[in-house]
């Protein structure tokens, strides 16, 4: 079976380090679930140890540009300056807006207490209250079982 591959930026301040571990549990669940279909999600992430961003900035612009979807995992806070995820977020709602791009749907996950200036970011994109990693957990998985409800519509690309 060929399979179409939509590759998830999740995008979170370093401070979220167990929401991210999170994201790829959820996503390996989602790909169980949906392998039939012949279309998987692949995880992609700043590594949380990642000290300098800038410095790979390019790259990290390119991995949003490549991906179909985008997790933002938001509390308090965009992130220290080196790790600042406000341009990847803004990068992810221009791509989605661009048909040329891959870019279909931005998710924003809000870890309670979230800023009140984070909610109006959603804007008519999906968004996710959570407080503990049980429901970011259920949050996520819900986000994903809907984008993949697009796959069973379309089968996937024959072998070239």
């Amino acid at each position: 079976m060929a399979f179409r591959f939509h590759r998830v930026f999740c995008s979170t301040p370093g401070s979220l380090d167990a929401e991210c571990r999170a994201f790829l549990d959820v996503v390996a669940q989602v790909n169980e679930e949906i392998i039939g279909l012949g279309s998987l999600f692949v995880p992609v992430f700043l590594p949380v140890n990642l000290t300098n961003k800038p410095a790979l900035q390019a790259v990290v612009d390119q991995n949003v540009e490549d991906c179909s979807f985008f997790v933002q995992v938001l509390e308090d806070t965009w992130g220290p300056p080196e790790r600042n995820m406000e341009h990847e977020f803004q990068l992810a709602c221009h791509c989605r807006d661009d048909a040329a791009l891959p870019m279909k749907s931005v998710a924003l996950f809000l870890k309670e207490p979230a800023k009140a200036e984070f909610r109006a970011l959603a804007g008519g994109d999906s968004a996710h209250d959570f407080a503990t990693l049980e429901e970011f957990r259920a949050g996520l998985l819900v986000q994903l079982r809907e984008w993949s409800q697009a796959f069973a519509a379309r089968p996937a690309a024959a072998p070239a």
